[in-house]
């Protein structure tokens, strides 16, 4: 398999996701929202495993939305005048998502890391990061 028939595979994988979370309720309840809940123990069950199955399921489906929405901007960040990282014209407030192009030392090359803002009480830091957000190439998808 190539990269884009992977790629591919991954778009189709979230759509039938978003469509199982739709017609099942999870999407607007974080339960099925069935017609006929059973009322025997295979039934129970079912529906106990098919609860856990879906809260994965979901976890899953959040990180293909995120991962299939394309990089906007790319760059460097830089401190504003009201002491927030910005890149571009996108501002950062603590929870904010970014990927950080970081050095794993484990695989001992540059990789791209999912991760996000948080403020540590004295300025915003890049969690999983060591040095200065300043410091490290970033991108952000929308």
């Amino acid at each position: 398999m190539k990269l884009e028939e992977l790629k591919k595979e991954f778009r189709e994988l979230q759509d039938r996701l978003e469509i199982l979370m739709e017609r099942s309720g999870w999407e607007k309840w974080e339960d099925f929202d069935l017609e006929d809940m059973p009322e025997d123990a295979e039934g129970k069950y079912f529906i106990e495993e098919g609860r856990w199955m879906m809260d994965k399921l979901y976890a899953v489906k959040q990180e293909l939305r995120y991962l299939n929405k394309p990089v906007t901007k790319e760059g460097f960040l830089h401190k504003n005048e009201r002491g927030r990282y910005e890149l571009g014209d996108y501002e950062f407030t603590a929870g904010g998502s970014l990927e950080a192009y970081v050095f794993d030392e484990y695989s001992e090359e540059y990789r791209w890391l999912h991760t996000r803002i948080e403020h540590d009480g004295k300025d915003y830091i890049i969690v999983g990061y060591k040095g200065s957000p300043e410091a490290v190439k970033v991108r952000i998808r929308r």
